[in-house]
């Protein structure tokens, strides 16, 4: 008898019609379930800093560098700094590179001689700032500055999801296989991986690398 009860304290608030049924996404204020409005939700929920509430998902980036981004956001790549967090043991916790200060994210993506040197060619390159980024909220800002059109905001986040996967890769050639390679190579791989994911997965498909080379922006008059 109670269970009874209860089930009717349940219903009792419901209001029922003629029509059918349907799925309603409570996510959205349509009503239609999106990815983008269930990304909303979860970091809402989950209490997340800005930076993660501010990831976009750019279809021009394979989705292996969009999640690696999504990852670095949420502080959960497993450089030296965060594995200890979580009590996995570390023979070598300083950054491979200049072996100045230890392997974290701020260190090994912005603070880092070999990093910052990467930065501030790619700030001249790109053209998207003056002052090279330090920290992952340094990027997030230069995103928001208003202007330009969405192809363009959309070029911005390839170039510099290409910089940090690229930043990511040779730490880990030279953390895992003792290769070095030298910030002048790794902008090379920067120009041409950028190059052709957006040839090959944008709608500008007539760009031309030599103009590419120069700048992103020339070669596709953004």
């Amino acid at each position: 008898m109670a269970e009874l009860e209860g089930l009717e304290a349940v219903v009792a608030g419901t209001n029922l019609s003629i029509s059918d049924d349907t799925w309603v996404w409570k996510g959205s204020s349509s009503g239609l379930f999106s990815v983008s409005s269930l990304r909303g939700l979860m970091a809402l929920n989950q209490g997340v800093n800005g930076s993660m509430a501010d990831f976009q998902w750019v279809s021009w980036v394979p989705i292996k560098v969009n999640c690696f981004v999504w990852r670095l956001l949420c502080n959960k790549i497993p450089v030296a700094y965060n594995l200890l967090l979580r009590g996995v043991v570390i023979n070598e916790l300083s950054c491979k590179w200049c072996g100045s200060e230890m392997d974290s994210i701020e260190h090994v993506f912005f603070n880092c001689s070999f990093s910052e040197h990467i930065w501030i060619w790619f700030g001249a390159w790109s053209g998207l700032f003056v002052t090279a980024p330090t920290c992952i909220e340094d990027l997030i800002s230069i995103l928001k500055i208003p202007g330009g059109s969405k192809k363009r905001k959309k070029l911005e986040l390839t170039l510099l999801y290409s910089v940090v996967w690229v930043i990511w890769k040779t730490r880990n050639a030279l953390v895992f296989n003792n290769r070095r390679n030298s910030s002048l190579k790794a902008a090379d791989e920067i120009q041409l991986l950028s190059f052709n994911w957006f040839k090959n997965r944008s709608m500008f498909r007539n760009s031309c690398w030599s103009d590419w080379s120069i700048s992103p922006f020339l070669a596709c008059s953004l």
